[in-house]
């Protein structure tokens, strides 16, 4: 006891003294950020072309009747060194992925007589580049005004049902500070929904302005303006808009709350835990493996069980047998729990094409409140069938593997699974811990919450490593006497369904001990959840469907079915997710400039 104490009161002494340099470092490190204009956490800004400035930027895009979409930009720009001009650089990516056309495209200027531009194929696929100014003398230093006009085709889809025009204006990659830009949308009458947001990639702020025309100051490189509008329905189909269906796109929501404002939040919280990851490492692996070893030991006893444990469900079961929530495949414990809600009455399903449909049936009552959450998200709409398939929505698919996380660890808590997170560590703790407290520090240093993430970091350490010594070895890796009965009631039960012939399982039915109607049906989700449903329907495939066609229960068994029943309701990438200038989804434009 007093050796264990000793190594943990020299462990708190090195996080000491790792935290400490570690702040050393991060104060210099973070200077020196500082000076090359890192553009806040996690969005670093190169320095910006300090040869020109863009004093005002100012632009209007208009809605015609025919759906074409035109742009005007007005640009002041102070020339500091001598440049022959600009590039204007123009993304055509639409919001549903498709490459718009960038059409009639005009330069003037009110400063430059017979100002010369050229436009050019961009090497980035999906941009074209408008040179503008001089073709070969400099322009003399001073300000210049340049107008550009172009035309896209393309910008507006629908979204669920409503067009909808997203904008990424003049895009996030101009090489210089705009000091200031307004962005003003001409569309047709009507009663429409509008919205803009600035920032860099990752970041939604609310623009100055409530529309349609905003304001924005201080654009340092890789920070842009986004506007959205959600056109009154009436404008399309009423002779304002030409008829036609317009293409689907699943764009992800503006947002005033930043992802980096999230990103902090997170790294506080990875540097009060980085500190203390060498801690876990050093105590919990030796414990956590004896306890297993000796819970394993204690399992070789068990006998085989017929029947399921009253009160436990096969999602625990699975997650029990397999011994931790990483090691059970999660395709299985999606199977079981989508039979095991069927045969609770919760809801119906039926097998669709490469995927399945499902409804709610109006009976039963999910067990917890994660079930229920995680069925309201499976079946959104109360009545009627809901389809999953590759053309579920990505965001209707994450809001339900957010849920159905949620059921899973649920359940392994309530198989009292243990956390292996320590056991895992080992050695490679030190190491991350090194990493993670000195990335931490050097990000949190250059934003307004440093200097306080460094005092929690340290609180942190002292904390978990005083949590640690006097709870870790009792808590990581323990199995109560309960929890044991209830694991070899399990293990047993695995035991029969792996080794039981169709005879032994048919003569259940007749066994006034065993609580089980149709054996092959009612055991069926626990199968799937032990990861025996391959076995199961190689041996006993002529009973199986008889049972689930009987009772109209869709029952993935085979690891092919049961992949491809996950994977449909599994989030996919989304094109919508593609690089806007404010990190919230493509939409036209866009690219950046830089002097020429």
């Amino acid at each position: 006891m007093y050796e264990q104490t000793a190594k943990v009161r020299n462990l708190r002494l090195a996080l000491g003294i790792l935290a400490g340099s570690t702040l050393v470092v991060t104060g210099v490190l973070g200077g020196v950020a500082t000076a090359l204009n890192w553009d806040g956490l996690l969005t670093p800004g190169p320095s910006w072309d300090d040869r020109y400035t863009i004093t005002a930027y100012d632009t209007t895009g208009t809605l015609r009747p025919d759906g074409t979409f035109s742009v005007t930009e007005d640009i002041e720009v102070e020339w500091h060194e001598p440049r022959r001009g600009l590039i204007r650089d123009i993304d055509r990516s639409a919001p549903d992925g498709r490459e718009m056309a960038v059409e009639r495209v005009d330069v003037t200027s009110d400063t430059q007589d017979d100002v010369w531009f050229e436009v050019r194929v961009d090497d980035t696929p999906g941009h074209d580049s408008v040179h503008l100014g001089e073709e070969v003398d400099f322009r003399p230093l001073g300000s210049d005004h340049y107008r550009i006009s172009y035309d896209l085709d393309g910008l507006l889809v629908g979204v669920e049902g409503t067009p909808t025009l997203r904008w990424d204006t003049f895009g996030d990659q101009w090489d210089t500070l705009i000091e200031q830009a307004t962005v003003t949308l001409e569309l047709p009458d009507g009663q429409h929904g509008l919205d803009c947001v600035v920032g860099a990639l990752g970041e939604a702020f609310a623009c100055e302005g409530d529309g349609p025309s905003w304001r924005a100051q201080e654009l340092r490189p890789g920070r842009g303006v986004t506007v959205e509008a959600r056109l009154d329905a009436d404008v399309i189909g009423d002779g304002v808009l030409a008829p036609g269906e317009l293409p689907e796109a699943d764009l992800d929501p503006l947002e005033e709350f930043s992802t980096v404002a999230r990103q902090r939040i997170g790294l506080v919280a990875a540097i009060s835990g980085a500190a203390a990851l060498p801690l876990l490492g050093t105590i919990g692996e030796p414990v956590t493996r004896r306890r297993r070893r000796e819970a394993r030991e204690r399992l070789q006893t068990t006998g085989v069980t017929y029947a399921p444990p009253p009160g436990m469900r096969p999602l625990t079961a699975g997650l029990l047998v397999h011994g931790e929530a990483g090691a059970a495949k999660d395709d299985q414990l999606f199977g079981a729990w989508l039979l095991d809600a069927q045969q609770r009455d919760l809801i119906e399903v039926e097998p669709r094409g490469k995927g399945f449909r499902v409804r709610f049936t109006g009976r039963g009552t999910p067990d917890s409140e994660p079930e229920a959450v995680a069925l309201r998200a499976l079946v959104p709409e109360l009545r009627g069938w809901v389809t999953w398939d590759e053309k579920t929505p990505d965001k209707r698919a994450r809001t339900f593997e957010g849920a159905w996380q949620d059921v899973r660890a649920h359940h392994a808590q309530l198989a009292g699974v243990p956390s292996h997170v320590a056991a895992r560590i080992g050695p490679v703790g030190v190491v991350i811990g090194l990493a993670g407290v000195a990335a931490a520090g050097l990000l949190l240093l250059v934003s307004p919450v440093g200097s306080a993430a460094i005092v929690v970091g340290l609180l942190g350490a002292w904390g978990a490593s005083y949590y640690t010594d006097r709870t870790l070895r009792t808590a990581v890796g323990r199995i109560d006497a309960e929890r044991l009965e209830a694991w070899r009631q399990v293990e047993g039960l695995r035991r029969f369904v792996a080794e039981a012939h169709a005879d032994q399982i048919s003569g259940l039915a007749d066994d006034p001990n065993v609580p089980l109607d149709n054996p092959f049906l009612e055991l069926l989700p626990w199968v799937i959840a032990f990861g025996h449903g391959d076995d199961w329907a190689d041996r006993f495939d002529p009973q199986i469907q008889r049972a689930t066609q009987h009772r109209g229960f869709y029952a993935p068994v085979r690891s092919r079915d049961l992949s491809q029943t996950r994977s449909a309701a599994t989030p996919k990438a989304s094109s919508s997710s593609a690089g806007g200038s404010s990190g919230v989804g493509s939409g036209g434009g866009g690219g950046g400039g830089s002097s020429r």
